[in-house]
Formats: C-alpha cells, structure tokens, sequence
C-alpha cells in the first residue's frame, strides 16, 4: 500500500498542499518585522507569496525526497519566502531570520538529515567566509561593500543545511540569475547596472533548488 504509486502520488501531493501553509508562515513573518524600511505585506505581495510557494512546491514532484525531510523542508520554506520578498523589497535580510535558519540546519544536520554534522559546520563557515573575502577584496579596490553581510549569513546558513560541497553549484547558480535578470532588467530599462542587486533573492530560490537535490541523495 505505502509502495504503491498512488499513494506516492497522494504523498508528494500533500506535500504540495503543505507549502501553501509555509506561503502563510512567511506572510506572518514579513509582517512581524514591518518596521522601518520593512513593509507590511501588499495584496500583490501575498499573492506572489503564494504561487511562488506553488511553484517551489511543484518543482519538488520529481524529486524521491523521504518524509522527514519533507517535513524539516517546510520551515525552511516559510524563511526562504520571507528573507527572498524582504531582500527584494528593501535589500535587507534580517538577522531574526537568517540567524533561526542557520541554527536550525546545525541541529538538523546532527542526525545527518541532509549532510552530516562536519559538512553541515564547515559549509556554514565556507559560506560566510566565501563572500567576507570576496566583500573585502571589493572594499579594498572601491572603498565600500560590494556584497551586503546578510547575504553572508544567508549563505552560511545554507551551507549549514546543504553541507560545504553543494556550495560552488548554489552560489553559482544563484550568479547566473542575478546576472541574467539584471541584464534583462537593463535592456528593458527597468533598471541599471548600478542599481543593487537583491542577491539573497537568488541565494533563497538557487538553495531551495539545491536542498532539493540534497534531500533526495540524503
């Protein structure tokens, strides 16, 4: 019964279905954190909410992932929908955010759920290191930040649930998109290359991806 294909149908479908309640958890956290440069978030932004949680929760059917990791990716959802509108909104990414979801995948990743704990430890300070040296190389050329520090904790902190070796594919990734939207943006003169680049949105959707593929292999 539990082997069956309609039953890994049903099963891959709930999961569907309980993205829809991280979409909820993130509108709930971005509101939470309203202040300052911090909207309350908009109808459109709600809707958003909840079809990118659509989407990031179809975009997982053709993975094998096993229940327990289904379950821990739920909440990793809520903040990754948080901190990428928040990022987009305002070019900020909250520490009362970044910092629950580098903790959490620590703990996680004791029981090996998606690396084991030695990789989990060493991705989360391959991340932040990664983007502090390269940060600091930019500084020193041109005398101000080039990469902002909550997309080095963002990255520490999927590098704490993805482990250290998932880090060159994600951050790669996670590039290619910035660069692609951001020139697109350009010749449609929706932006310039000046203009900052919301690059923890794209370290939120190219680690989403990743974690994917970690659960699966885990």
């Amino acid at each position: 019964m539990l082997d069956s294909p309609q039953f890994d149908l049903w099963y891959r479908g709930l999961f569907i279905l309980a993205m829809l309640l991280s979409a909820a958890a993130a509108i709930r956290l971005i509101d939470s954190l309203s202040q300052g440069p911090i909207s309350p978030p908009s109808p459109q932004t709600t809707r958003w909410i909840w079809l990118i949680a659509l989407g990031a929760g179809l975009a997982a059917l053709p993975f094998g992932i096993p229940l327990p990791q289904r379950v821990l990716l739920l909440p990793v959802a809520a903040l990754l929908l948080a901190l990428a509108f928040i990022d987009w909104q305002c070019r900020l990414l909250p520490d009362r955010l970044t910092q629950p979801l580098l903790w959490a995948g620590l703990l996680v990743n004791q029981q090996g759920y998606f690396a084991s704990l030695t990789e989990a430890v060493t991705g989360a300070t391959a991340g932040y290191l990664s983007l502090w040296l390269i940060n600091a190389a930019y500084r020193r050329r041109h005398e101000t930040d080039g990469i902002g520090q909550g997309d080095f904790k963002l990255l520490a902190a999927l590098g704490a649930w993805t482990g250290w070796a998932a880090l060159p594919v994600l951050v790669t990734v996670a590039a290619a998109a910035g660069l692609c939207t951001t020139a697109a943006a350009c010749l449609l003169r929706k932006t310039d290359w000046h203009s900052p680049l919301p690059f923890g949105l794209y370290l939120a959707v190219s680690g989403w991806w990743v974690l994917l593929s970690t659960a699966e292999i885990g």
